[in-house]
């Protein structure tokens, strides 16, 4: 058997070392050559790397590895680790491998941050860096004006970055850093190798308010109003706003302390309730922007001052103002004065000035209306230690009195009668005025009036005159609005009389015209210029001729178309100036008219008794008949009367010589003479 031994290759390990880099380093290439000094020997290998590194490699051949620039992404070590196999002649020799660790690189964004003077400041780090553990941070001094800023110092391998920083200005400051971010041998190869970067940190360094405690004095009342100077107070940044509660007091002694808030000026007015200074401590908090500054103190010394509240008075019309007792809180130093000017109100005099005065004090105001009036005295108090007082008002209600001239006030006899006295017409009477009096004094025949039964909103009464004449009630009235006694007046009453008159009772004839007066007939109160109304008279058929009618006397025309009385009755209705008395009848009763007529005899033998009984007939009422005369011609002593005489409506005459005789009978009555003729 024949056989060739071939030598084994083998890779030169000397010429292998592990290699430790920080991410963006390049690698140190490698030559492969065979441990024996064997030329024809091949090498390959295989990969084995880390998935944040890049760029990616893969199995390959060659005599050499070359130099390569590796990145790591992440935060922990990054490892390639190559395995090489060396082969001659189709043999293949011992695997061999060595590695390479890429340490990470701190990756940190720029960074802009505005932060407050005098605040320590840690930067804070986003997702966006990447920071490996155990990072440390280093830097210069930054450069800047220290007459701006303090706290500009390095630092060196500082495990955070922290700055305290203080702007002396009352302006936002620029300040910046550049900081290297040096992270440790994450690998933990040895030799190790520390891998650094450089960001930059930019600081808008905002002002912050630096204010000196304040003491102010001011009087009692006074607004303070305090807007801190940048400089000649401390640091005050443009836009500043402050903050405070209200202090703790002794109420008794100060009030109108306020807190404010985000105020661009400390306005304060705290009133000192005391006859001594008072003493306040405010406790302010200052801020721009985001920047609060430290709190400071603003020591209010008050002085006292004179403090009284508007004050109200009310008053009757031609009252003085009395001495005014002040209502509700006041603070009156010692020495106080008063100065007013005279107020001028539409309708209302007697208002005067004062120039100080130590009290208010206002003679008699009077009130020419019937409507309240409201008169202002704009008060100036003068106080003590320089300090203007607060003025006040003082408003005096001055209520209308009445003042009624005397009334005349005309009524009908048995008339209620109410007199309400009219603002302007009748004097200066107010809302609501209310009325009081005693029993009137009467002229005679006037009955009735009385005293009122408390205050009355009128003044009312019920009299009756039982003459024909005009009489006079006098009523003694007082007056009143409110609690405001107003002025005495007479209110004289003027009766005037009511016509009376009874029922009248007339007789006339048939187409008589009448014409009544009442005045006529005793009795009756018929005044001066009394008229009459009347309507058609009520009566039977056989009436006619009645009708309306007025006038100073009741006239008429009646006539009767009946055999027998007739009677129309009138109602009448007296007016006498205004007045109308009841109604009262007239009673019209109408005769009718009388007519007669006598029968002939003609050829009677021997005496004859001539009966008028039978021979005279007579038309109406026979009893109207107030005289009768039979005339026989001729007066021959043929005749006698047997029954009556002359005068008698109905003889019986007997006739004893023969001849011819004209009879004649004559009727007289109230009204008319009729006659009738015969012969025998």
């Amino acid at each position: 058997m024949t056989f060739s031994l071939r030598q084994m290759p083998a890779v030169e390990t000397s010429a292998l070392w592990n290699q430790t880099v920080c991410s963006g380093e390049s690698t140190q290439a490698i030559n492969l050559k065979d441990k024996n000094g064997l030329t024809d020997v091949k090498f390959s290998w295989t990969v084995n790397e880390s998935y944040q590194l890049s760029p990616k490699k893969y199995s390959s051949s060659g005599s050499s590895i070359p130099s390569e620039t590796f990145t790591n992404s992440g935060i922990t070590c990054g490892n390639i680790t190559y395995s090489i196999t060396p082969s001659r002649n189709g043999c293949e020799g011992k695997q061999e491998n060595f590695s390479i660790n890429v340490n990470p690189v701190p990756s940190i964004q720029n960074k802009t941050y505005e932060i407050c003077s005098g605040e320590e400041f840690v930067l804070q780090f986003s997702s966006y860096d990447k920071i490996p553990s155990g990072t440390t941070y280093s830097w210069a001094k930054p450069s800047a004006d220290p007459s701006k800023i303090s706290g500009l110092d390095g630092g060196d391998n500082q495990s955070s970055v922290k700055i305290n920083l203080t702007n002396l200005t009352s302006t936002t400051q620029s300040v910046t850093y550049n900081i290297t971010a040096t992270s440790p041998d994450i690998c933990g190869s040895s030799p190790g190798s520390s891998c650094s970067s450089s960001f930059q940190l930019k600081v808008s360094l905002l002002a912050k308010p630096e204010i000196n405690n304040l003491t102010k004095e001011i009087c009692s009342g006074e607004i303070l109003i305090i807007k801190p100077a940048n400089g000649t107070d401390g640091i005050v940044p443009q836009g500043t706003k402050y903050n405070w509660a209200a202090p703790t007091v002794d109420p008794s002694k100060v009030y109108n302390v306020k807190s404010g808030y985000n105020q661009s000026a400390i306005e304060l007015q705290p009133i000192n309730k005391t006859t001594e200074t008072q003493t306040v401590t405010y406790t302010i908090t200052p801020s721009a922007g985001s920047c609060s500054g430290a709190p400071f103190t603003i020591t209010v010394k008050i002085k006292p001052n004179v403090y009284i509240g508007n004050q109200e008075v009310t008053i009757c019309s031609g009252s003085d103002i009395p001495d005014v007792e002040w209502s509700g809180e006041t603070i009156i130093p010692e020495g106080v004065v008063f100065s007013w000017a005279a107020p001028s109100v539409e309708g209302i005099t007697g208002t005067t000035a004062g120039s100080n005065l130590p009290k208010f004090s206002q003679g008699v105001i009077t009130n020419h209306t019937n409507e309240e009036k409201t008169v202002v005295y704009k008060i100036e108090p003068t106080g003590t230690q320089n300090c203007n007082a607060q003025p006040f008002d003082i408003t005096v209600t001055v209520k209308p009195v009445p003042n009624i001239n005397d009334i005349q006030h005309s009524v009908c006899s048995g008339t209620e009668f109410s007199v309400s006295p009219k603002n302007g017409t009748d004097g200066i009477v107010p809302q609501g005025t209310k009325y009081t009096w005693s029993t009137p004094t009467l002229d005679t025949g006037l009955s009735g009036g009385s005293a009122s039964q408390g205050a009355q909103t009128a003044i009312k009464g019920l009299l009756t005159n039982s003459t024909a004449d005009v009489l006079y009630a006098t009523y003694n009235v007082t007056s009143k609005a409110g609690e405001c006694n107003g002025n005495n007046f007479q209110t004289k009453i003027e009766v005037k009389p009511n016509p009376q008159i009874g029922k009248i009772e007339i007789t006339v004839c048939n187409d008589e015209s009448f014409d009544i007066d009442p005045k006529q007939y005793t009795g009756n109160i018929v005044p001066d210029g009394t008229v009459y109304e009347w309507q058609r008279p009520s009566a039977s058929t056989y009436i006619s001729g009645g009708s309306s009618g007025s006038g100073a006397t009741i006239k008429g025309k009646l006539s009767n178309s009946h055999t027998t009385v007739q009677k129309a009755t009138y109602t009448v209705v007296p007016v006498s100036d205004n007045c109308t008395g009841e109604s009262f009848t007239v009673v019209v009763t109408v005769l009718p008219s009388l007519k007669m007529a006598m029968d002939n005899v003609d050829n009677v033998c021997g005496e004859y008794t001539f009966n008028s009984s039978n021979l005279l007939h007579i038309t109406g009422d026979e009893s109207a008949i107030e005289s009768v005369q039979w005339t026989i011609t001729p007066d021959n002593g043929g005749y006698t009367y047997v029954s009556g005489d002359a005068t008698s409506l109905r003889p019986v005459i007997k006739f004893s010589k023969w001849g011819a005789y004209s009879l004649t009978v004559s009727a007289t009555t109230h009204c008319e003479t009729v006659s009738a003729n015969a012969t025998v």
